[in-house]
């Protein structure tokens, strides 16, 4: 009996995106949502980490060339310093419920909220902030604490497995799929040189947390949802 040929596997796409277009979205959606609600500005939490610092430097740009064209309505931004007595801030990604609901998640809008960390990094790079957007990602919440440790894996990886999903894919198909296998080989034994020992052991592991914590993600959206910036990327 002849065996039946595998269908080829398919390669898990990621997303691209030119810098200045996705800079111009982003700053003509929060300008929009500010004026939508009627006010002069808004106010950022600011950790000093590439989230926010993107974040910030992407409402200075939009709010001077609304300035510009509108000084009969300029707009403003105002930032704080975190921590603050009332917020417990940690890095944000939303993919992976890296976020305090009430805390960091509580906003009005999410600006950055379609980019994975990957290219908020870009951004930052695109913005000036080239020395952001290689650092280590950290909540500070204690010596050593790494994104990395909490997870057991970079933003990337998590981006990898979500873009596999969303191009539809199972967990289990993705546990055995060569892209994430040799991807999660990489991240264990990265964790194991940093900590000394690993926190998953396989991929499959990995990949059910990363999912795991997705589901936890999509639950906390159904409490705090912020509005997203609609963004142009392509999927490469």
């Amino acid at each position: 009996m002849m065996r039946r040929m595998k269908t080829p596997e398919s390669r898990i796409k990621l997303a691209r995106m030119d810098p200045k277009q996705v800079a111009d979205e982003i700053g003509d959606f929060i300008v929009r949502k500010v004026l939508e609600m009627k006010k002069t500005g808004g106010v950022l939490g600011l950790s000093g980490g590439v989230d926010s610092t993107c974040v910030a430097a992407l409402t200075k740009r939009a709010f001077d060339r609304h300035n510009a064209k509108h000084p009969e309505q300029p707009l403003e931004v105002v930032g704080f310093i975190l921590p603050s007595h009332t917020n417990n801030p940690k890095d944000e990604d939303y993919g992976v419920a890296y976020y305090t609901l009430f805390g960091d998640g509580a906003v009005h809008m999410s600006p950055i909220g379609n980019l994975p960390k990957r290219l908020v990094r870009e951004m930052a790079a695109y913005l000036g902030f080239e020395d952001l957007s290689e650092r280590v990602s950290t909540a500070g919440l204690e010596p050593g604490q790494t994104s990395f440790k909490d997870l057991g894996c970079d933003y990337e990886f998590a981006e990898l497995v979500l873009n596999g999903l969303d191009q539809g894919l199972k967990g289990e198909e993705l546990a055995v799929h060569s892209q994430v296998v040799a991807y999660a080989r990489e991240q264990m034994d990265k964790y194991a040189q940093w900590y000394g020992t690993p926190k998953f052991t396989s991929a499959a592991a990995l990949v059910t947390e990363i999912i795991q914590r997705h589901e936890i993600a999509l639950l906390k959206a159904e409490i705090v949802n912020p509005d997203i910036a609609p963004i142009t990327l392509a999927l490469e």
